[in-house]
């Protein structure tokens, strides 16, 4: 799968809001609420200065909360984030939120706050190291297991 193209998600970064790197004022048909956003993009800048863009977007693939995945980059009702660091790399896909509504997913200081208060989401997506594939996502009580497979590598 090649990458999803910057059309079909929101990019936060210090410059601001946008789409298909324009300033965003429509996301598949629902404006974005972008109150604060920029002011919030630098306080998680100040926390995590290898950040350089937070990425969300709505897509037909499901998932299960803060497991990466691979988006079909297809609109749909799953919300997804990931970031982009200042190397260039970027993380990992992770779900946010299976079913969202356009309209929460353009609620775009939520996805802000998911990631400053939610370690278990930040923790997936701040992960740039792709070399293990998730098998299984176990939950007990207030813990949550992954299980990861080495990725193999091939010739």
């Amino acid at each position: 799968m090649t990458d999803i193209p910057n059309t079909e998600y929101i990019t936060i970064n210090k410059s601001g809001v946008f789409v298909g790197g324009k300033p965003v004022t429509h996301y598949h048909g629902e404006k974005p609420d972008i109150f604060l956003t920029e002011q919030d993009f630098r306080e998680i800048q100040m926390v995590f200065a290898d950040v350089e863009e937070l990425h969300i977007g709505m897509f037909d693939t499901k998932g299960s909360y803060a497991v990466p995945g691979k988006p079909s980059g297809r609109f749909g009702p799953n919300s997804w984030c990931r970031v982009k660091f200042r190397n260039g790399t970027t993380g990992n896909w992770v779900m946010v939120e299976p079913n969202a509504s356009l309209f929460r997913c353009a609620f775009v200081n939520r996805c802000n706050n998911y990631f400053c208060l939610r370690a278990d989401l930040r923790s997936a997506v701040m992960k740039q190291n792709k070399q293990y594939d998730v098998v299984k996502v176990v939950e007990l009580g207030k813990y949550r297991f992954t299980v990861e497979k080495i990725a193999q590598k091939v010739r």
